[in-house]
This record gives C-alpha cells, sequence and structure tokens, in this order.
C-alpha cells in the first residue's frame, strides 16, 4: 500500500495532467457532429475543389492549404476535427509552458482551466483559424522563445534548435492570417524590454531598426508565398483587408455588443481574477498582458471587425487569461502567508449559494425577440434579468439559450469578492476558492447549453428532424433558412433557396424577395423574431406544415408558395 502511495505521489502530475487531457477530449468529443453554422461551411465548399477552384481564401495560404489538405483526408463533413486536433496539440503546449513559466503545479491549474473554460471549448470547435490553428502557432512559438529566453538568448549549439522553431512558428503563423502580426509584435516588445532597448534614445532608434527590417521580412515571406503556393492571390487578399479599414461611420455599437458577448464567453472568472495579481505575477505574465493589450487595440481600434465575426476573433483572449489566472491559482496554493485558511462552512456557503443560483435558472423566463436591440439594454439596466439570452455567430455557435439572470448574478457576485478581497487580502485565499466554484458553475452551464442545451432546448435535435421532413416531401425544392441554422446540410440536399437574417437594415431587400418567391421557409427561432415586423407579417400569409419545439426553442416550416 505504501509503495502504491509513493507511486502516486511520485507521478502525482503526470497522472493529474492525464486527468485534465481525458476531461478535455471528453467535454469536446460530442461537439464534432455540431451542423456547421453560416460562415463556418465556407471552409468545406472553399476546400473542395468541386465547388471552389484553389486561391477562393483571401487569407496567406497556410489557411487554405490546411482546410484542402484536411478536407481530403478526413471528409468535408467532419471538418470540426481540424481545430480540435489542433487544440489538443495546443493543450499539450500550454501544459509545456505553464511547467515552463510556474513549475508543475502552475502547469496544472493552467491546463485546468484550459480544460473547462467554454470560450476555449468553442473555439476547439469553430471551424477556422483564429481559435485553434492561430494559437496553436502562438503557442509553438511561445515554447521555443521561453526556451531561448531561459538561455539569455544566447545561440549556441543547445539553443539554435529552439531559435529555428521559433522562427519556423512565427513564418507559419504570419502565412495563416496577418493578424498573427499581433503576437509577432508582442515577442518583439518582451525581447526589447528584456534586453533594456527603450533605456535610452540610441537603442530605442535600433529597436525601431529591428522592427522595420522585421516587418520588411514578413512582408518579404508573404510576397515569396505566391510563387511556393501558385494558388495564392497577394492582390486580393491585401485587398481584403481594405474591408475593415474605416475612420469614420465605424459600427461601434455591433463592436461593443460583440465585446460584450466575448467577455460573457469568457466569464467572470477569467475576467475579474487577474485583477488579484501581485507585481511579481504581473512581470512573470508580461507577455501575456501585452498579447491582451495589443489584441484588444487591434480588434477594438486600429481596424473595424464590426461587419465581421468578431466573438471568434476574441478568442485570442482565452490562452493568456489561463496562464494569468492559473499563475493567481498556483502562487497562493504555495503557502499560507498568513492567509484566512478554507473552513467548513466557507464549503457549505459556496455551494449553497451556487446551487441557488443554478437553480435560478429554472424560474419563469422570458424570450425578447432579436429585434429592436433596444429592449435587451433597457431589461438588462432595469434589473429585469430573468430573460433568455441568445447566444449565436457567423461562425458559430449555431445558436444556444442561456439564462441572463445567471449570467448578471454570477458577474455581481463575483465582482463583489474580488473588491472584497481587495480590501481585505487576508481572505484572498477564501475568495479564491469562492470564484473557483462560481466559474466552474458558469462555464459549465455555457458547455452544457452549448454542446446539449438540456435546460432552455437545443437546435441540433429540431434541425435533424425537420431536415429528414424536407428531404422526405417532394414538394418542398426550396427552402429559405432563417439565420442559417443548418443551411449547410440543407444545401446538401440540393433544395437550398438562401440564407435569412431577420433584420431591420434588411427588411425592404427581404419583402422585395418574398414578394416573387414560392418556396418553404424553416425557422428555427434562435433568436426570435419580432411578431410586429415584416418577416412575421410574411410569415403569416404562409401555411404551417411543420412544428416541432424542445422547451424554449421551436422548429417551424412555412409553405409560402404562391
Amino acid at each position: 500500500m505504501t509503495s502504491i502511495k509513493q507511486w502516486f505521489v511520485g507521478h502525482q502530475y503526470w497522472i493529474i495532467l492525464a486527468v485534465l487531457f481525458i476531461s478535455f477530449l471528453t467535454l469536446r468529443l460530442p461537439g464534432l457532429d455540431i451542423p456547421y453554422h453560416q460562415d463556418e461551411y465556407k471552409w468545406p465548399l472553399y476546400a473542395n475543389p468541386a465547388v471552389f477552384a484553389p486561391g477562393s481564401v483571401p487569407h496567406p495560404p497556410l489557411t487554405e492549404l490546411i482546410y484542402r489538405v484536411g478536407g481530403h483526408a478526413i471528409g468535408y463533413d467532419n471538418f470540426r476535427m481540424i481545430p480540435l486536433g489542433f487544440s489538443v496539440l495546443n493543450f499539450l503546449l500550454v501544459a509545456y509552458a505553464g511547467y515552463l513559466m510556474f513549475g508543475k503545479r502552475g502547469s496544472l491549474w493552467i491546463s485546468g482551466l484550459f480544460t473547462f473554460s467554454f470560450y476555449g471549448l468553442l473555439a476547439s470547435l469553430t471551424v477556422d483559424v483564429d481559435g485553434a490553428v492561430m494559437v496553436f502557432f502562438f503557442l509553438s512559438a511561445l515554447v521555443c522563445y521561453l526556451n531561448f529566453k531561459s538561455k539569455e538568448y544566447r545561440v549556441s549549439k543547445s539553443t539554435i534548435f529552439w531559435l529555428l522553431g521559433f522562427i519556423i512558428s512565427i513564418a507559419l503563423g504570419f502565412l495563416i492570417k496577418l493578424s498573427f502580426i499581433i503576437p509577432i509584435g508582442v515577442f518583439a516588445t518582451d525581447f526589447f524590454l528584456e534586453k533594456g532597448y527603450f533605456k535610452n534614445k540610441k537603442k530605442i532608434l535600433l529597436s525601431l531598426g529591428y522592427s522595420v527590417v522585421g516587418l520588411l521580412s514578413l512582408g518579404l515571406l508573404v510576397y515569396l508565398s505566391q510563387f511556393l503556393f501558385p494558388f495564392f492571390r497577394l492582390g486580393w487578399s491585401i485587398g481584403y483587408w481594405d474591408t475593415f479599414i474605416k475612420f469614420s461611420h465605424r459600427g461601434w455599437f455591433q463592436t461593443g455588443i460583440q465585446f460584450a458577448k466575448a467577455l460573457m464567453y469568457l466569464s467572470p472568472f477569467l475576467v475579474l481574477v487577474p485583477l488579484l495579481s501581485t507585481k511579481e505575477l504581473y512581470k512573470q505574465n508580461r507577455i501575456f498582458w501585452l498579447f491582451i493589450g495589443y489584441g484588444l487595440v487591434f480588434y477594438l481600434f486600429l481596424f473595424d471587425f464590426s461587419i465581421g465575426a468578431l466573438d471568434r476573433y476574441f478568442a485570442f483572449l482565452v490562452v493568456p487569461l489561463c496562464f494569468i489566472v492559473g499563475s493567481v491559482f498556483a502562487k497562493e496554493s504555495e503557502s499560507s502567508d498568513g492567509r484566512v485558511a478554507i473552513q467548513k462552512r466557507d464549503t457549505v456557503f459556496i455551494l449553497l449559494l451556487s446551487s441557488i443560483i443554478f437553480g435560478s435558472q429554472f424560474l419563469a423566463h422570458s424570450v425578447p425577440p432579436q429585434h429592436p436591440k433596444a429592449e435587451w439594454i433597457n431589461a438588462i439596466t432595469s434589473m429585469h434579468w430573468n430573460f433568455l439570452f441568445p447566444f449565436t455567430g457567423g461562425s458559430g455557435p449555431t445558436g444556444f439559450y442561456m439564462s441572463f439572470f445567471l449570467i448578471g448574478i454570477t458577474w455581481v457576485i463575483s465582482f463583489l469578492f474580488v473588491l472584497f478581497v481587495r480590501t481585505k487580502p487576508r481572505f484572498k485565499k477564501v475568495i479564491l476558492f469562492f470564484l473557483l466554484v462560481l466559474g466552474i458553475l458558469y462555464n459549465g452551464v455555457f458547455i452544457e447549453e452549448y454542446v446539449y442545451g438540456r435546460i432552455n432546448g437545443s437546435p441540433y435535435g429540431l434541425f435533424a428532424n425537420a431536415k429528414n421532413f424536407i428531404i422526405e416531401n417532394k414538394d418542398i425544392t426550396q427552402v429559405v433558412v432563417y439565420n442559417d441554422i443548418g443551411g449547410y446540410e440543407i444545401r446538401e440536399t440540393g433544395k437550398y433557396a438562401r440564407r435569412m437574417y431577420a433584420t431591420p437594415q434588411f427588411s425592404a431587400e427581404y419583402e422585395k424577395y418574398f414578394s416573387t418567391f414560392s418556396g418553404h421557409v424553416l425557422y428555427i427561432d434562435i433568436p426570435r423574431i419580432g411578431k410586429d415586423t415584416m418577416y412575421m407579417n410574411y410569415f403569416n400569409t404562409c401555411q404551417v406544415i411543420y412544428s416541432d419545439t424542445d422547451k424554449n426553442v421551436h422548429a417551424t416550416i412555412y409553405d409560402c408558395r404562391k
């Protein structure tokens, strides 16, 4: 018995890491069958040479190459395996980088947070490159950089491998997407700070010179890549970025909405706990704070991404916040340092509070329509939080509902806990325990509703049944798909007419379209359309031939043939 215990203690790090890895896969594998949503299904279409010619993706060539090779290898209906595969590698790199920076304890905390983060899970299942693929090249560059940095940046036989690995990771990352300039700038700034390049004018000018040379080298890399990858169209890739260069009439409201959604995805746990970092941890995590700062400036202010899937771009925040928060917990768990220890009554209190918060989502909730947005804001500001908030986006998720009361009350309580420990630091260990439990609850409910939807309803089963009805009904030949829920699979049936967004700015366009339309409409109501709108008024002129319900989600097929 003693030998078993000794063996466990000796291998404790690897055992816990293995459990976390199994948990990582267990949480994500059920999401592989989630239907492609809106922009997601562009990738299997772009990757299929029978649909689009090579060179259709407006990003540097490595992005298209990954999905073309992947599509050929795993099939066009299994594209979620590509970001998940990169995410598996990301888990291993996160664990290794955490070990390099904060030891075994820090590595386990950081890996655990990365495992159970809802935003991290969403990123690992989203068919694109922002949440998993680009993160892989950042992490691979980080691991190489940390090893090279530990040797004081000296080039030798023992460090040349890490230096070359860093250069290759940076180059490949930039050939994925031009926004990889963010981590490149982060590494450059950290290096200049470490070497004291901002201490005098001469060194500042030298750092500017290095930066110019680096930017020119990256530009040359992209230019030469069109000869290595003949399908890559450099002019189109550059022109694509013109879309996001706006200095007036920017979509600030939409940008704010998307950023708020990203914060809700992150959870108050990952957003607020960094406020409890020490000066020592701020310095140790400098590279991640730079990443967060540069990234927010890039996506919020430097370019206008309000017309894009901005909530998908913000997934870059997950990794740096997991490192920052994980290091806070690792540091706090090392020693008591006069802190008030966690008592049995503390455990009872937080479990009781969590149970009340969890149970609150089973109270009566309203489901307001998508528009007008002012109603959502008024409900939030007037504290009428017992409504279901729809989460959906251009590249996913397909759509799920969450109790805004659960979201709002968790944020408020977490903020008060953080505020309390800022004034009473001796309770830091207890408050971090409270925040951890609330964080697990918050992220757990998000994950459950996204993957399964057992509390508020799920569109996946509803769509599967509606799809079978559409396939079997020979009278259905043209289907308009609301919010493009299941659009890819309807397209595969050959009955897809177009997608429909029920927004006020498109009402005139759709009114003209529907005036001559003769077909059917698939309406899965995430988010719901307002009753007194052009869209619902049109649906009321059609015949309901199919309906199905899963809790608060409804699927309806309208026969709108004239």
